[in-house]
């Protein structure tokens, strides 16, 4: 079984799961997060000497083992929050760090493949502002795009994924899936997208192909069929 996780928002992602199913004799399931706080959900999540495993049953009667599903295909930007509706106000920051933590052990031990899986700076691969992105590149081999910064203004230097206008495109297992870069730039882009170790990475370049930043949650309609074509040669690995 393929596993597409995704938000009920992440219409994207939902293309995806429909496209894969078209292209694949193994199942494929799409299943929501928000799904997963739903009250008829069943959760069963162990760890221990003998191994770790998770089971999910949904409301809807579908199951997830540890066991039966083969890969991941990850978007959990955040844990189902279901239960902070629970919570004391004064605790619901706690209550929300448990449940991203328990979330990123439960999908871990969910199969033996998750791609773009938890890390700590993030449920879906690592979060990493600007500043870090263009020095990643910059070790890369990447041009990276000019960004200011003042030590009067340190937000400067964080503005948010698609604050800044440039020309996004998909990498998909390193690979870079748009037409007219410079070779030099996509082996250099290449190397990016390995050092960041996330298999699936939004770029957005400005003029001159200098990267303005990156994202481990991106539009995967970005490259049409030939982005679908990728993810099935990753999740298929």
């Amino acid at each position: 079984m393929l596993v597409v996780l995704s938000h009920a928002t992440d219409r994207p992602a939902h293309w995806v799961a429909a496209r894969l199913q078209a292209r694949r004799r193994q199942r494929v399931e799409l299943v929501l997060v928000e799904s997963l706080g739903e009250p008829g959900t069943v959760w069963r999540h162990t760890l221990g000497r003998d191994g770790r495993g998770t089971e999910v049953v949904l409301a809807d009667g579908r199951a997830l083992r540890t066991g039966d599903v083969d890969v991941v295909l990850n978007r959990l930007m955040e844990p189902p929050v279901g239960a902070l509706a629970h919570a004391v106000p004064a605790d619901a920051d706690y209550a929300r760090s448990e449940l991203t933590s328990f979330a990123a052990s439960w999908l871990r031990a969910l199969s033996p493949r998750v791609v773009n899986a938890p890390t700590p700076q993030g449920l879906c691969g690592a979060w990493r502002s600007p500043l870090q992105w263009r020095a990643l590149a910059l070790a890369a081999g990447l041009p990276a795009a000019r960004l200011h910064c003042d030590s009067a203004d340190p937000a400067a230097a964080l503005p948010p994924f698609g604050s800044e206008p440039g020309l996004a495109v998909l990498a998909v297992g390193g690979d870079v899936l748009v037409g007219g870069m410079p070779a030099p730039v996509r082996a250099a882009a290449r190397r990016l997208a390995r050092r960041a170790a996330t298999p699936v990475l939004g770029l957005r370049f400005a003029s001159g192909w200098g990267l303005i930043d990156a994202t481990p949650y991106p539009d995967l309609s970005l490259a049409g069929e030939a982005g679908v074509d990728a993810l099935a040669a990753v999740l298929a690995a």
